[in-house]
């Protein structure tokens, strides 16, 4: 047998293969770039686009020193994870020298040393609950899913990944052994045996296990001993590594979930916690046998290139300063310093906190931050404060200056030079002018005095239209470039400035949308799209780079050091985040994670696969920032990418998070075929809904419903009869009241037929008396009625108005068929906290009210009562089926998990209902597979104990394609299932009638009985489906098997009405139009039919396509 394992590597022969994606086209004013090949700087115009690489005239001298040029970036690029903190760790283990290797939440692994803690770059995609030292062959670090990463180092890059062939829902580790659970809810263990890591997975031995017997725990204590929980509820024990299980003979108390606790494990209840030690439960107190698995400290902080783009961090080669107000206890702002990819420190600053907002710039040693005490996007007197020691000490600069903080932008440049946009003219007011311009830290005569003095002058910008878009220096410092839209033209210009921001010339860009209406005033705009500059910085060999947004475009734009356009080229995909410096940018991609890389202005990105963790987590409205600079990026606040390039010789495997990749395939049954027989519609007066299938084929009837009159109280009990003739007979529940607009009445469809209740509206300060109470169950086949002498006073909520019906509608808490009677509580408002009346035709019997305890799953417990060995059983139900809670007497409470607590993990829906088994009320789960394979039917005999063992019932997923029907000895000697349809499992329905367009219906939920080995089907409902021919149906069906020439067609009537017009005045005939009318019947025949031609549409259904 081969080994049950999948191995995944990469497909692409390296880390950095080229993008699928369309290449950026390189458009030019003055020169153009056509293949991109290298991004050093062209001295001479390119006249044409040849075969053969551009070459400047003459070589040009870097603008930088030896020890700050171009090439000192780390190549091949390295990544490294600074999370704010890290997640739980799972799992530990002892290295040489004292040090400790940790793995466990979001994939993360870090070794923690006196040095302080280190992470692993690459994150695995998923928890990792097991590390295993393979010698001299490295490390296998195991997920959660039984996947396993194998690394050569503790902290290495993953060489090889392994996944388990079948989904695993689960996975524990104790040394080489795995345990885990499967899709279908099976365990399987595995045990390391050959040097490349692989894991066989094998079924376990279970014993006494049924196919009703799902895992949801399990827990591997050492090397040999665990723990396992099923559901329903059961507890077992392995004592040989997970090989065999058996089952312990323990209490049940509502047991959903396992948690590693030392030398046992806690047992989550939905009501309780027990702690399971030495094969034996205790109650949990709160306190664990074992700490969990911490480490100590945070992780070193790293930089956020959130702060940078908002420019409260600034770049400064590998220097990283951000300035924080995080710390509530500090009297002034704080400044994180640092090296990228080295732990931060923060240092004190003298800037004080009434400073509400503010941004920072950096050349060399010298720091410049402008901030605010207002934070209002209004004009304010903006202050400046300066360092010359990389922050150590700080003073204010004397210059005046008005702006608004979030439009300022602020660059540093060689010999002192301040450049800022976002000011107000001098000329205008303080408060509440509009910023433009661009102005540099310098001198001006102080009119009145007669003396020089520091002030922020303005910048000879010509034609620039309101403020800078980005602004910047080359590296050295020496030349000045600013960003923005000239007035003349309305073209994205780039001005550039070699005498300290004093004076800029510009130089246009074509191509990014020069239309004047693009930057008009807002009331003037058209289609206007904003165009902003996301991202600049200028690179060592003197080249710009900007990234220029333009919905729904973004472009990258790289000029020389004159403003003069090199290239301008597209990013990867819609969507991304991209930092740049020069020609190179890095692009992220923040949802799905992925990540480009281009060393040529954008003439070709590399694909660099995922980022070795995730910068978005579950965040909805992450837009995942990334910063550039010459020597890396910064992407998010989690990773830090230092250097360019990748090593293409490496090949690593591919990282993704575990999905289902078999594929889905159409799956119908059978097709039916109805022809409308002759003859007139029938009314159904009284009835407000078409019967569905868990109204149908009960005992004698073909369905059964209510009829009901709001004018007179009158409630109708109907059941239908098939046949040639077919007929609806009506019993009376309730005769019309002599006083219908001074009653209060009620009415329900159950399970096991139907109720009527009502009851005279008391007088203000009465009690409510001589309440009616009328039931026909089909179990028995009787109609039977009691009353109430005395329930009380009234309460809020009790009933409502009808609209304009004569009558009120009673509203009742609960009111319940059960064996021999019917269970009755009638104030909505006190839920639990009522007494509960049980009338069996002769006499009534009270029940106190029900505290029911605290769950901690399912949100919710409702209430329900059945009949037990002629005894009430008031039973509490959580969620949709997970656990019941049964309350017995003397104020105790037996709590029993029946159901998966989390369903969807197993692709499974969960829902419940109750039924009878030989007179008896059972409790039905229902399983419907999402991929349509494991669909499954669970009966529980209802007792005070709730522990009795399940049944498995038909579904229709046993069904054939073409089912049979159920004879008489079925139909009597096995229960009545009411089952969903689940996908694979559904009949189309062709109905043809002489005068109306084909109805196309689809099957739904269906009666069955039988076994799950011998299903047979009594019933089917259907519903119509929008189809080109006939695009807006409202027609039903029910189909019994066994009268197939009579099945029932129904529809509600359309009548005509005159309504007055809320859209063109009345008229004394008001406007003609349909208005609902009652429902009506009419019989079809039907046939199965394979060779039907079915409209494309139905494939379109839910429940039509299956996993292979």
């Amino acid at each position: 047998m081969a080994p049950a394992t999948r191995e995944t590597l990469r497909v692409e022969p390296r880390i950095a293969v080229r993008s699928r994606l369309p290449k950026g086209k390189p458009l030019t004013r003055r020169a153009v770039w056509g293949g991109l090949c290298s991004v050093a700087l062209l001295a001479v115009q390119l006249v044409s686009c040849g075969a053969e690489r551009p070459r400047p005239s003459q070589p040009r001298p870097s603008l930088l020193e030896p020890a700050q040029s171009d090439s000192d970036f780390i190549s091949p690029a390295e990544w490294h994870y600074h999370p704010p903190e890290q997640g739980r760790m799972r799992s530990e283990v002892q290295l040489s020298g004292g040090a400790t290797l940790f793995a466990g939440d979001r994939g993360e692994r870090w070794i923690g040393s006196k040095a302080g803690l280190k992470a692993a770059p690459r994150l695995a995609p998923e928890t990792l609950i097991s590390i295993l030292s393979r010698g001299e062959l490295g490390w296998l670090f195991v997920g959660a899913s039984g996947t396993t990463y194998e690394a050569e180092s503790p902290l290495g890059e993953f060489t090889r990944v392994v996944e388990p062939l079948e989904s695993l829902i689960e996975v524990t580790a104790s040394g080489s052994a795995l345990v885990g659970i499967r899709k279908d809810g099976k365990l399987v263990v595995s045990q390391f045996s050959d040097p490349g890591g692989s894991a066989d997975w094998q079924p376990v031995k279970a014993q006494g296990a049924t196919v009703a017997d799902r895992f949801v725990g399990v827990e591997l204590l050492d090397a040999k001993r665990g723990y396992a929980l099923s559901a329903p509820e059961r507890l077992w024990k392995t004592e040989d590594a997970g090989r065999s299980w058996t089952p312990l003979r323990l209490p049940r108390f509502g047991a959903y979930k396992l948690e590693p606790d030392g030398k046992g494990v806690i047992v989550r209840g939905v009501v309780e916690d027990r702690v399971l030690a030495g094969d034996r439960l205790a109650p949990f107190t709160g306190k664990r046998a074992t700490p969990r698995i911490n480490l100590d400290g945070l992780p070193p902080r790293g930089p956020d290139a959130e702060a940078i783009t908002s420019d409260r961090a600034t770049l400064l080669g590998d220097r990283y300063f951000e300035l924080t107000s995080a710390n509530s206890r500090a009297k002034n702002w704080e400044l994180v310093v640092g090296k990228l990819a080295s732990p931060l420190v923060v240092r004190k600053t003298t800037i004080p906190r009434e400073c509400r907002s503010a941004k920072i710039a950096g050349f060399g040693t010298r720091l410049v931050v402008a901030c605010t005490t207002r934070a209002a996007d209004t004009s304010h007197p903006i202050d400046f404060y300066e360092s010359l020691n990389s922050g150590k000490k700080w003073t204010q600069i004397e210059a005046s200056a008005v702006g608004r903080i979030h439009q300022l932008k602020l660059a540093l440049g060689a010999k002192g030079a301040v450049l800022v946009s976002g000011l107000c003219p001098e000329r205008a007011e303080r408060r509440g002018c509009r910023p433009e311009g661009v102005f540099y830290l310098g001198e001006k005569e102080d009119e009145d005095a007669g003396t020089q003095e520091t002030a922020f002058v303005p910048a000879s910008t010509p034609s620039l239209r309101g403020n800078a878009l980005a602004l910047g220096f080359s590296v050295d410092g020496t030349r000045a470039y600013v960003a923005g839209v000239r007035a003349k033209s309305s073209v994205f210009s780039v001005y550039v400035s070699k005498d300290g921001a004093k004076t800029f010339r510009p130089e246009e860009i074509e191509g990014l949308g020069d239309q004047i209406d693009e930057y008009a005033a807002p009331w003037r705009r058209s289609t206007a799209r904003a165009l902003r500059v996301s991202a600049s910085a200028a690179a060592p060999d003197g080249s710009i780079g900007f990234v220029v947004e333009r919905e729904p475009e973004t472009k990258l734009v790289v000029t020389d050091e004159s403003g003069r356009l090199l290239s301008m080229a597209s990013v990867p995909t819609v969507g991304v985040a991209v930092g740049i410096v020069g020609g190179r940018a890095l692009a992220v991609a923040p949802r799905s994670g992925e990540a480009w890389e281009t060393q040529d202005a954008g003439g070709e990105w590399h694909s660099l696969g995922p980022l070795p963790a995730p910068v978005c987590g579950n965040s909805g409205s992450c837009t995942g920032n990334v910063a550039c600079g010459a020597l890396g990026c910064v992407v998010g606040g989690v990773l830090t990418r230092l250097g360019w390039g990748v090593d293409e010789r490496i090949e690593l495997p591919v990282l993704s998070a575990r999905h289902d990749e078999r594929r889905r395939e159409v799956r119908i049954r059978t097709p039916l075929v109805c022809n409308v027989t002759e003859g007139a519609w029938h009314k159904l007066e009284g009835v407000e809904a078409p019967p569905e299938a868990s109204m149908a084929a009960y005992g004698k009837a073909a369905w059964f419903s209510v009829a009901v009159d709001g004018d007179t109280s009158q409630v109708e009990f109907l059941t239908a009869q098939s046949g040639a003739r077919q007929r609806v007979e009506r019993e009376t529940l309730l005769g019309a009241a002599k006083a219908p607009d001074q009653v209060a009445f009620h009415y329900s469809v159950q399970v096991e037929g139907a109720t009527a209740m009502r009851y005279s509206v008391p007088k203000p300060g009465a009690n409510i008396t001589d309440v009616e109470v009328a039931w026909h169950n089909l179990e028995d086949d009787k109609s039977l009625k009691g009353r109430i002498a005395d329930i009380g006073p009234y309460r809020p909520g009790d009933y409502v108005s009808l609209g304009a019906k004569r009558a009120q509608r009673a509203t009742p808490d609960l009111i319940s068929i059960a064996s021999g009677g019917i269970f009755v509580r009638p104030h909505r408002l006190l839920r639990d906290n009522q007494t509960a009346y049980f009338l069996d035709g002769k006499s009534v019997k009270e029940s106190p009210g029900i505290a029911w305890p605290t769950v901690r799953l399912g949100g919710r417990v409702d209430t329900e009562y059945v009949r037990v060995d002629g005894q009430a059983l008031p039973l509490g139900i959580v969620g949709d089926g997970i656990a019941l809670i049964a309350a017995l007497s003397g104020g105790s409470f037996q709590t029993s998990a029946l159901g998966l607590a989390e369903p969807r993990q197993y692709g499974l829906n969960l829902s419940r209902r109750l039924t009878y088994v030989d007179g008896r009320a059972t409790f039905q789960l229902s399983y419907v597979d999402i991929g349509g394979k494991l669909s499954q039917t669970l009966l529980f005999p209802l007792n005070t104990a709730v522990d009795a063992a399940p049944t498995l019932a038909p579904s229709q997923a046993q069904l054939g394609a073409t089912p049979g029907r159920c004879d008489a000895d079925q139909l009597k000697q096995s229960p009545r299932i009411v089952s969903p349809f689940s996908p694979g499992t559904r009949h189309p329905i062709l109905i043809n009638s002489p005068s109306d367009p084909q109805i196309l219906m689809m099957s739904g939920s269906a009666v069955l009985h039988g076994s799950a080995k011998e299903p047979c089907l009594a019933a089917l409902d259907a519903g119509a489906v929008s189809t080109a021919a006939n695009p807006a149906p409202s027609e039903t069906a029910l189909i019994l098997l066994d009268d197939l020439e009579h099945a029932w067609l129904f529809r509600r009537e359309q009548l005509e009405t005159e309504q007055p017009s809320l859209v063109r005045p009345t008229t004394r005939f008001g406007v003609s139009g349909l208005s609902p009318g009652p429902i009506e019947y009419h019989a079809m025949s039907c046939s199965f039919d394979p060779d039907a031609l079915l409209p494309p549409e139905v494939y379109a259904q839910p429940g039509t396509r299956v996993t292979r």
